[in-house]
């Protein structure tokens, strides 16, 4: 636990993290092998001479217009058209109405919330409404 004579200030224009955040080592090992296997050719797809990455690409399309039964799947095709496209701006609606109120009328309402919170906690109904 910080106690205050561990505590000091930090100069204008100073970090108190100069190293900047740590990087995730753990995986990151894997993340590059992946990248650079993902450029070689794959030898199991003959006459085609395509990259794991190519490979995996023509399967998702696969997928997106057959599917496993044949009828596409929906799921690929928005994540392809995502991938493609950037995902759609999605839009948000708000209606609010603004009520203006003295200083005694929010004092009011107040005092009656906390009433009711009493009432509730007193009457050992544990739900939260």
């Amino acid at each position: 636990m910080a106690n205050k004579d561990n505590l000091k200030n930090w100069k204008k224009g100073q970090s108190g993290n100069p190293s900047g955040r740590p990087s995730d080592k753990k995986y990151s090992g894997l993340t590059q092998a992946l990248r650079r296997i993902g450029f070689e050719t794959d030898p199991d797809v003959e006459g085609l001479n395509a990259s794991y990455y190519e490979v995996a690409a023509r399967v998702w399309w696969w997928n997106a217009c057959h599917g496993s039964n044949g009828g596409g799947s929906p799921r690929s095709i928005e994540a392809i058209a995502n991938r493609l496209d950037g995902k759609p701006a999605e839009s948000v609606t708000l209606t609010a109405t603004v009520v203006q109120r003295s200083a005694e009328e929010h004092a009011q309402a107040i005092f009656e919330t906390l009433q009711r919170l009493k009432q509730h906690e007193e009457s050992g109904d544990r739900r939260v409404n």
